[in-house]
């Protein structure tokens, strides 16, 4: 389940995809959506309420894994063929190696390891190399 909060005097309201497009932007959230089951991911529309200094669920909704490249995704043409691949249209390991690495290199990356991106990619591609912390970023690419 995805979970996305804001707050009353934030301008990504829940009324919106503005929240959505902040979040699909991430590198780690793009291959949870990818590669999660099923045809829908669960969302849920959160805000903190400082009057009654709790949270607050203003929404909860079902999209469709095929509406994600046009809401939460700015690349939506080269998204969409990688998602596709992972249900109807399948691609060459060719196509499949530049879809992916194209996605992953639009993604604002917050940087926990050198090697992030390369591990997203691998992950893409239904590889699952251990993570090595001393790893450059070409090393991890390299793997």
């Amino acid at each position: 389940m995805v979970v996305l909060s804001w707050s009353g005097d934030n301008p990504y309201s829940p009324d919106n995809d503005n929240v959505l497009k902040v979040w699909g932007q991430q590198v780690w959230t793009f291959p949870e959506i990818v590669l999660s089951q099923g045809n829908q991911v669960p969302v849920a529309h959160l805000h903190y309420d400082a009057y009654s200094n709790s949270v607050v669920l203003d929404r909860f909704e079902r999209i469709p894994k095929h509406d994600f490249p046009y809401r939460a995704w700015t690349d939506s043409n080269t998204s969409r063929q990688l998602l596709e691949n992972y249900s109807t249209l399948h691609l060459s390991r060719l196509e499949l190696i530049k879809i992916a690495l194209e996605c992953v290199m639009k993604r604002d990356l917050r940087l926990a390891y050198d090697g992030d991106r390369s591990y997203a990619l691998m992950g893409l591609l239904r590889i699952r190399p251990p993570i090595d912390k001393s790893d450059t970023s070409f090393q991890a690419f390299a793997r």
